[in-house]
């Protein structure tokens, strides 16, 4: 399983659009392919289920998309994908299949995205196909990925996004409620000191 995180920040290389991770997986116990082959990434949100196929880019390796190598070893394959920050403006006018079979993918911030790996020849996203004579991808059975995105305050292209924080204290006297009544939820007098705290109420 590999966990990797990627924040959002300042006006962050390779681009003000986003970010790439470099993945670095052990591809090789999983599957016997030529490092020529094409990586085909299929993401999706863990909160919002968007879901978005892109090329992996072989970081390392031949660099250059259009005719893959890459970079492999008894330990790992090591593939970049260039996440850009999913505001509208971004999404219209790089949400689109040819800038993912560049690399470049928009995917909800402040979600954790899964990621499963798949294969093929050509670069292409046909999971299945009734004519026999067309290559589909295959499927990298026993990946694990998980990418955590999320972004600062001070990132360029948030904008007016909001941002929102809670106040943690030192010596917190929130304490949990228990309802008073048999109705299975607190009264507003009892939630009252939870609401000046931001936390998650119903009645107040």
């Amino acid at each position: 399983m590999g966990m990797y995180n990627l924040e959002f920040t300042g006006t962050m290389p390779p681009t003000v659009l986003g970010g790439t991770i470099n993945f670095y997986e052990d591809l090789n116990s999983l599957v016997d392919i030529a490092n020529t082959k094409y990586i085909i990434a299929l993401c999706r949100s863990r909160k919002t289920n968007i879901t978005r196929c892109v090329t992996a880019f072989p970081s390392g390796g031949s660099n250059d998309i259009d005719n893959p190598v890459y970079l492999n070893n008894n330990r790992y394959w090591k593939f970049g994908i260039t996440f850009l920050f999913a505001k509208q403006t971004i999404r219209n006018i790089y949400d689109n299949t040819t800038q993912r079979k560049l690399s470049l993918v928009c995917m909800p911030c402040d979600d954790t995205i899964d990621i499963d790996l798949y294969y093929a020849s050509t670069n292409g996203y046909l999971f299945s196909s009734a004519d026999p004579s067309v290559e589909v991808l295959t499927k990298i059975e026993g990946t694990n990925i998980v990418v955590n995105l999320t972004a600062k305050e001070d990132y360029i292209q948030l904008g007016d996004f909001p941002v929102s924080y809670y106040t943690e204290y030192t010596d917190n006297d929130v304490v949990p409620v228990v309802p008073e009544s048999s109705s299975g939820n607190p009264s507003s007098s009892q939630e009252q000191l939870n609401a000046q705290y931001g936390t998650q109420i119903y009645e107040v």
